[in-house]
């Protein structure tokens, strides 16, 4: 928390604590500084002191100066926070990786594992079709697109941000007929929320973070294609046969082929 905050929450301390105190021993503010004729005298409903939700109002109305600067630096903080968690600049997700694995070999594979997971959850939220087939499989990307589409259909969309690294980790690596395969375990929270053409929120919370816990599998070739497996064809730079319009699965680049769902908690 940065010394700024920590100032105002000392003055919204203080405040709080003058609020209080002029509430329980019916202290009049206005009474040390001009005959305003305003009193604390609660005629209508027993002794100073009794706690009622009335009393409280009728404070805050004799006191507004107090009652407006709590509110309003209880409003900043809680505002400061969520937009400093919402802003959160994903290069920390990847000095977070480079910290942590600063001294092995598993921190390249893991910020590129990471850069795919991130890349495919902004092609979802911004259905960038074109951009998902690059980077999922084949498998993934029909299950994608027809969620995608049922989401177009009701006039939603998905809003994911703010991702923060938890913790990520490589669990295993296989290779098998050419292609290598990476096992990741990553937590990472971020704000996940669904609105509508409007921009209502229709399902989950603007103001709280989800941590989510995945098992992701990552396959690459360990060996430059030359020909098209299909057609025997020679292939372009990009993951698409000219020949026989073939897509190369894990031509070039790494891809998400497994994404698994292990653990949801919900971060007020």
């Amino acid at each position: 928390m940065s010394n700024k905050n920590i100032f105002l929450i000392g003055l919204g301390v203080i405040l709080m604590s003058f609020f209080v105190y002029t509430y329980i021993t019916d202290f009049n503010l206005y009474s040390l500084a001009t005959d305003s004729g305003f009193d604390t005298s609660y005629d209508s409903g027993g002794g100073s002191g009794d706690g009622s939700i009335i009393d409280l109002i009728i404070l805050a109305i004799h006191y507004p100066i107090p009652t407006l600067m709590i509110l309003a630096i209880l409003v900043f903080i809680s505002v400061s926070e969520k937009n400093k968690r919402r802003m959160y600049n994903n290069n920390l997700n990847y000095q977070f990786i480079e910290n942590k694995y600063s001294h092995t070999s598993n921190k390249e594979i893991l910020k590129q594992t990471y850069q795919i997971f991130y890349e495919v959850q902004m092609a979802w939220m911004n259905f960038d079709y074109n951009r998902l087939k690059e980077l999922v499989s084949d498998e993934l990307y029909n299950m994608y697109y027809n969620e995608l589409e049922t989401l177009k259909l009701k006039g939603q969309k998905n809003i994911m941000e703010g991702f923060r690294i938890k913790n990520i980790s490589l669990v295993s690596t296989k290779e098998e007929n050419n292609v290598i395969e990476y096992c990741v375990n990553l937590k990472v929270a971020f704000f996940d929320y669904i609105i509508d053409n409007n921009g209502n929120v229709v399902r989950g919370s603007k103001g709280n973070y989800h941590a989510m816990s995945y098992l992701l599998t990552f396959a690459s070739n360990s060996v430059k294609l030359e020909y098209c497996p299909n057609c025997s064809a020679p292939l372009p730079d990009n993951s698409i046969c000219d020949y026989c319009g073939s897509r190369i699965q894990g031509l070039r680049e790494m891809r998400l082929v497994k994404k698994m769902n292990v653990k949801q908690e919900r971060i007020n």
